[in-house]
């Protein structure tokens, strides 16, 4: 009988990629997913995304070979058992908890490919074994929900996190950014985000969140209506993001439940609005219209004179955009930032201001 070297050759291949892959998986499931093999986690930050099941931490490359640019970066961690338990403990099946990771990996896969300043950028893919899922992205402060008060899935509650309170400043700020990246979204990317919350930029009151919270969403979506773009229904539900952050509670505060919240969608008061700036009431009151055509785009709400004559405001959205200027004009505005430092409080000075001055710096050795 006569040996085929080739089709021997072939099997020897076949058989190592197999054994391969089997060790893997074996390091894999031992270990934990890649990025908790790659970087040494160092403090939890705070907790984020659809219903605050994943568990955000500072950390370090282990090898030193991680992005210059991050010294420290943040590892996502989702435990899967925890999950597990928590879907079990609420009765749900195991296709809701499927669904909900499928999810998880379509988000995560979707955060690869864009590339936006305004959008977290991601270091390290999501990678995941059978306990575990976890991907690494730029250095996180914390979510807004953490900002806001809302600490599930945090174990020791960092102390920057306790009683905090973001100024007018930084939600100006934040405003305009989410605004402008709503609006690369809308009509760069073609996407439509559909679950603008505070986990997001998180969802309350559900295990398995593969709805968003009614508090954020719009009465087209609650009613299953047919939209025309589906992008005024993100200008709604930025408008109650935005309502929050200002008046320090929800405008739609209705439990996940759909009749309370079109209670109080229909008789929404002009007391609600009394803790809003009246500069921005009338475009507030434009992005949470019922009649979706009424809305603005996202790029409209920035034109608000809410955010005109703040020269603070103003000079961190110089700071957003300064590898854009010229060297010129980048000393002209140090010059004048040179006055204004007392103006600015210590947290933003430190997460603001000098985080985007090293950045340029570090990207002015680089070129």
């Amino acid at each position: 009988m006569s040996l085929n070297m080739k089709t021997l050759t072939q099997a020897f291949a076949k058989t190592a990629a197999v054994i391969e892959k089997t060790v893997q998986t074996t390091v894999q499931e031992v270990t934990g997913p890649r990025p908790l093999q790659d970087y040494d986690l160092l403090d939890q930050v705070g907790s984020g995304g659809p219903g605050l099941a994943w568990k955000l931490y500072s950390a370090r490359s282990r090898t030193g070979s991680g992005p210059q640019q991050y010294p420290t970066v943040c590892v996502w961690v989702l435990d899967k058992r925890a999950l597990s338990e928590a879907r079990t403990r609420a009765g749900l099946s195991k296709a809701a908890e499927d669904a909900f990771l499928d999810v998880v990996r379509a988000d995560a896969a979707r955060l690869v490919r864009i590339r936006h300043p305004g959008v977290v950028h991601v270091v390290q893919a999501l990678d995941e074994s059978k306990n575990a899922m976890a991907m690494v992205t730029e250095p996180l402060f914390a979510s807004v929900a953490n900002v806001l008060g809302e600490v599930d899935n945090v174990v020791k509650v960092p102390k920057e996190l306790k009683g905090m309170k973001m100024g007018l400043l930084e939600i100006k700020h934040g405003l305009l950014q989410v605004a402008e990246t709503l609006d690369f979204l809308h009509n760069n990317a073609r996407l439509i985000h559909r679950d603008i919350s505070p986990e997001e930029y998180d969802v309350e009151d559900s295990v398995l969140p593969l709805q968003p919270s009614l508090n954020y969403t719009s009465p087209e979506l609650v009613h299953n209506k047919p939209t025309a773009s589906g992008c005024s229904s993100d200008i709604f539900s930025f408008g109650c993001l935005a309502y929050h952050l200002i008046a320090r509670k929800p405008l739609l505060d209705c439990h996940n439940n759909v009749k309370m919240y079109m209670n109080s969608l229909t008789y929404l008061s002009h007391e609600a609005f009394s803790s809003i700036p009246s500069e921005l009431t009338s475009d507030l009151r434009r992005m949470l219209s019922v009649d979706e055509n009424a809305r603005p785009a996202a790029l409209d709400f920035t034109g608000s004179p809410f955010f005109r004559e703040d020269t603070r405001l103003r000079a961190l959205r110089f700071l957003d955009h300064m590898l854009e200027r010229d060297n010129m004009q980048k000393t002209e505005f140090l010059k004048s930032l040179s006055d204004m430092w007392k103006e600015f409080d210590s947290r933003v000075l430190r997460y603001k201001v000098r985080l985007m001055m090293s950045r340029d710096e570090d990207e002015e050795l680089a070129s």
